[in-house]
Protein backbone atom coordinates (compact mmCIF):
# COMPACT_ATOMS: atom_id res chain seq x y z
CA UNK A 1 0.00 0.00 0.00
CA UNK A 2 2.96 2.35 0.59
CA UNK A 3 3.75 3.01 -3.07
CA UNK A 4 0.06 3.34 -3.88
CA UNK A 5 -0.43 5.87 -1.10
CA UNK A 6 2.46 7.96 -2.42
CA UNK A 7 0.89 7.83 -5.89
CA UNK A 8 -2.52 8.85 -4.53
CA UNK A 9 -1.04 11.81 -2.62
CA UNK A 10 0.79 12.92 -5.78
CA UNK A 11 -2.38 12.68 -7.91
CA UNK A 12 -4.39 14.50 -5.22
CA UNK A 13 -1.79 17.29 -5.12
CA UNK A 14 -2.49 18.11 -8.77
CA UNK A 15 -6.12 18.92 -7.96
CA UNK A 16 -5.62 20.61 -4.59
CA UNK A 17 -8.96 22.39 -4.22
CA UNK A 18 -11.11 19.90 -6.14
CA UNK A 19 -11.99 16.31 -5.37
CA UNK A 20 -10.27 13.73 -7.54
CA UNK A 21 -9.88 9.98 -7.58
CA UNK A 22 -9.57 6.78 -9.55
CA UNK A 23 -9.69 3.01 -9.25
CA UNK A 24 -7.89 0.77 -6.76
CA UNK A 25 -6.34 -2.25 -8.43
CA UNK A 26 -5.23 -5.47 -6.78
CA UNK A 27 -6.63 -8.81 -5.72
CA UNK A 28 -8.55 -10.50 -2.92
CA UNK A 29 -7.45 -13.53 -0.95
CA UNK A 30 -9.21 -16.81 -1.78
CA UNK A 31 -11.57 -16.40 1.20
CA UNK A 32 -12.42 -12.83 0.14
CA UNK A 33 -11.61 -11.41 3.58
CA UNK A 34 -8.48 -9.46 2.64
CA UNK A 35 -7.45 -7.37 -0.33
CA UNK A 36 -4.07 -6.29 -1.55
CA UNK A 37 -3.95 -2.91 -3.29
CA UNK A 38 -1.19 -2.97 -5.86
CA UNK A 39 -1.84 0.10 -8.00
CA UNK A 40 -4.21 2.94 -8.76
CA UNK A 41 -5.46 3.71 -12.23
CA UNK A 42 -4.78 7.03 -13.90
CA UNK A 43 -7.44 9.69 -13.39
CA UNK A 44 -9.92 9.46 -16.27
CA UNK A 45 -9.80 12.59 -18.41
CA UNK A 46 -13.58 12.93 -18.51
CA UNK A 47 -13.97 12.92 -14.71
CA UNK A 48 -16.02 15.77 -13.26
CA UNK A 49 -14.92 17.40 -10.03
CA UNK A 50 -15.58 20.36 -7.80
CA UNK A 51 -14.62 21.31 -4.26
CA UNK A 52 -17.21 18.92 -2.83
CA UNK A 53 -18.10 16.37 -5.53
CA UNK A 54 -16.36 13.88 -7.77
CA UNK A 55 -17.73 11.69 -10.56
CA UNK A 56 -15.12 9.32 -11.95
CA UNK A 57 -15.05 9.31 -15.72
CA UNK A 58 -14.50 6.36 -18.02
CA UNK A 59 -12.20 7.73 -20.73
CA UNK A 60 -9.07 5.60 -20.92
CA UNK A 61 -10.22 3.15 -18.23
CA UNK A 62 -10.91 0.26 -20.64
CA UNK A 63 -7.49 0.67 -22.29
CA UNK A 64 -5.82 0.74 -18.85
CA UNK A 65 -7.65 -2.45 -17.83
CA UNK A 66 -6.77 -4.34 -21.01
CA UNK A 67 -3.10 -3.53 -20.43
CA UNK A 68 -3.38 -4.43 -16.73
CA UNK A 69 -4.98 -7.79 -17.51
CA UNK A 70 -2.38 -8.56 -20.17
CA UNK A 71 0.58 -7.61 -17.95
CA UNK A 72 -0.72 -9.42 -14.84
CA UNK A 73 -2.00 -12.53 -16.58
CA UNK A 74 -5.48 -11.67 -15.28
CA UNK A 75 -4.44 -11.74 -11.60
CA UNK A 76 -5.08 -8.04 -10.85
CA UNK A 77 -8.49 -6.41 -11.06
CA UNK A 78 -10.81 -3.77 -9.61
CA UNK A 79 -10.94 -3.88 -5.79
CA UNK A 80 -12.44 -0.45 -5.15
CA UNK A 81 -12.09 3.28 -5.56
CA UNK A 82 -10.32 6.19 -3.93
CA UNK A 83 -11.05 9.90 -3.91
CA UNK A 84 -10.15 13.02 -2.00
CA UNK A 85 -12.01 15.33 0.36
CA UNK A 86 -10.13 18.64 0.07
CA UNK A 87 -10.21 20.69 3.27
CA UNK A 88 -12.36 18.01 4.92
CA UNK A 89 -12.03 14.82 6.89
CA UNK A 90 -12.05 11.46 5.13
CA UNK A 91 -15.55 10.49 6.23
CA UNK A 92 -17.82 8.92 3.58
CA UNK A 93 -20.76 11.05 2.52
CA UNK A 94 -24.20 9.63 1.80
CA UNK A 95 -23.31 9.77 -1.88
CA UNK A 96 -20.05 7.88 -1.22
CA UNK A 97 -22.00 5.16 0.59
CA UNK A 98 -24.63 4.87 -2.13
CA UNK A 99 -21.98 4.69 -4.87
CA UNK A 100 -20.08 1.90 -3.13
CA UNK A 101 -23.27 -0.08 -2.58
CA UNK A 102 -24.16 0.38 -6.26
CA UNK A 103 -20.72 -0.90 -7.29
CA UNK A 104 -21.14 -3.93 -5.00
CA UNK A 105 -24.43 -4.82 -6.69
CA UNK A 106 -23.17 -4.37 -10.27
CA UNK A 107 -22.54 -7.87 -11.62
CA UNK A 108 -20.53 -6.56 -14.58
CA UNK A 109 -17.93 -5.15 -12.15
CA UNK A 110 -17.72 -8.42 -10.22
CA UNK A 111 -16.69 -6.96 -6.86
CA UNK A 112 -19.25 -7.74 -4.15
CA UNK A 113 -17.18 -6.09 -1.37
CA UNK A 114 -15.43 -3.06 -2.89
CA UNK A 115 -13.06 -0.86 -0.93
CA UNK A 116 -13.31 2.90 -0.57
CA UNK A 117 -10.22 4.87 0.33
CA UNK A 118 -10.75 8.56 1.15
CA UNK A 119 -7.90 11.02 1.48
CA UNK A 120 -8.65 14.15 3.51
CA UNK A 121 -6.18 16.96 2.96
CA UNK A 122 -5.89 20.72 3.13
CA UNK A 123 -3.59 23.68 3.34
CA UNK A 124 -3.24 23.84 7.13
CA UNK A 125 -4.01 20.27 8.13
CA UNK A 126 -2.14 17.01 7.75
CA UNK A 127 -3.15 14.44 5.18
CA UNK A 128 -5.51 11.89 6.70
CA UNK A 129 -6.61 8.62 5.14
CA UNK A 130 -9.48 6.25 5.90
CA UNK A 131 -10.30 2.91 4.31
CA UNK A 132 -13.77 1.38 4.19
CA UNK A 133 -15.16 -1.94 2.99
CA UNK A 134 -18.68 -2.41 1.68
CA UNK A 135 -20.33 -5.31 3.48
CA UNK A 136 -23.93 -5.87 2.48
CA UNK A 137 -25.68 -2.54 2.82
CA UNK A 138 -23.20 -0.77 5.08
CA UNK A 139 -19.59 0.34 5.17
CA UNK A 140 -17.11 -0.91 7.73
CA UNK A 141 -14.00 1.08 8.59
CA UNK A 142 -10.81 -0.90 8.09
CA UNK A 143 -7.27 -0.59 9.28
CA UNK A 144 -4.89 -0.46 6.32
CA UNK A 145 -2.02 -2.90 6.76
CA UNK A 146 1.17 -1.99 4.98
CA UNK A 147 3.35 -4.98 4.22
CA UNK A 148 6.01 -2.82 2.58
CA UNK A 149 8.88 -1.39 4.58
Amino acid sequence: MGRCFVKIVKLAGRCRRKETGSILVGHYTADGRSATILDVSPIARDSVSSSCTYVRGTEGVRKYYRKLQRNSGGRFHFVGEWHTHPFASPVPSGCDRATLQQIAQEEAIGCASPLLLILGHGMNRPTDIELFWCVGKHLERMEPINSES
